[in-house]
């Protein structure tokens, strides 16, 4: 395992949420720690993006996603193999998308995983895999000023380095308050990604997880962020039921502002850090960020 492995060019997969270009910024705000925590995995941008920690757990609750990651780790040439053979075709994007259930008894993780990449690649949004059935193929009617979605498709050779950077990675499929209580230390630093709060979003895409939270799953995940031993971050957008479950309790808030929806866009994105990871990154780090604390 290459301590200093090399980051990936892009992201594995295209997913609603990611925090690849935002990775950086996160990562900033990041005390030293011995055990990196994801409970909500997702694409695993900011894993992905930050120097490997001593110890390092994924999680999501997805079980497709999770298969991926599981199968790029350890069959990655196998896995890369089988993608590089698919074309980039309209019919391929339609069978890739059908149900997992379908393939019966043809089931296969490699398998699996492969319809994944296929289906988060050639959609035309990334808006979560129940999603990829009503967005569509992904397709080019004139010639753009930079690569088409069918040359960058023909690109695969950042798998490679994702499945060396996930290597010593431990991999979980579980709720991710059970992976806070399982893990929890005063030298783990979580870093929670949730589906952000509903009424915060743009109203189209409010559904596209397969599993969403509710105001009172929120509630309680914040509630059992507060009590964790460890060090703690929360990515989101500013909201009432944020401010009053975790701004009240000392928590400190940094903003920035990113694009969305292919860069039509502006929104502000909000990190939340517990009072024991604002305090152990000094004061210093916050020079020319927005903060705001109870």
């Amino acid at each position: 395992m290459n301590p200093q492995v090399t980051v990936p060019a892009r992201p594995p997969l295209r997913y609603h949420g990611g925090k690849w270009n935002l990775a950086p910024w996160i990562i900033r705000h990041f005390p030293p720690h011995g055990h990196y925590v994801e409970p909500f995995g997702g694409g695993a941008s900011v894993l992905l993006r930050k120097p490997r920690s001593a110890l390092e757990t994924y999680n999501d609750l997805e079980g497709e996603v999770v298969n991926f990651f599981r199968v790029l780790r350890e069959r990655p040439k196998e896995l890369a193999r089988a993608i590089d053979l698919t074309p980039y075709a309209r019919q391929e994007y339609l069978e890739c998308i059908k149900p997992t259930e379908w393939l019966g008894e043809a089931f296969d993780p490699l398998e699996q995983a492969r319809r994944f990449f296929v289906a988060s690649w050639l959609s035309l949004g990334a808006n979560g895999r129940q999603h990829w059935r009503r967005s569509g193929w992904r397709y080019l009617k004139t010639a753009p000023t930079w690569h088409s979605p069918a040359v960058t498709w023909c690109n695969i050779d950042h798998l490679a380095r994702v499945a060396e950077r996930l290597k010593g990675v431990q991999i979980e499929c579980k709720d991710a308050l059970d992976v806070l209580r399982r893990f929890d230390s005063p030298q783990t630093l979580f870093y929670l990604d949730p589906p952000y709060v509903a009424s915060t979003r743009n109203q189209t895409l409010t559904k596209v997880y397969a599993f969403e939270l509710s105001d009172a799953q929120h509630r309680l995940l914040l509630l059992r962020a507060r009590a964790l031993e460890g060090y703690c971050l929360i990515s989101g957008y500013a909201s009432p039921l944020y401010q009053r479950h975790l701004e009240r309790y000392g928590w400190q808030k940094v903003s920035t502002q990113t694009t969305v929806n292919g860069r039509r866009k502006v929104a502000t994105e909000c990190l939340w850090l517990s009072p024991r990871t604002a305090e152990a990154l000094n004061g210093g780090l916050f020079a020319g960020l927005e903060v705001r604390g109870a």
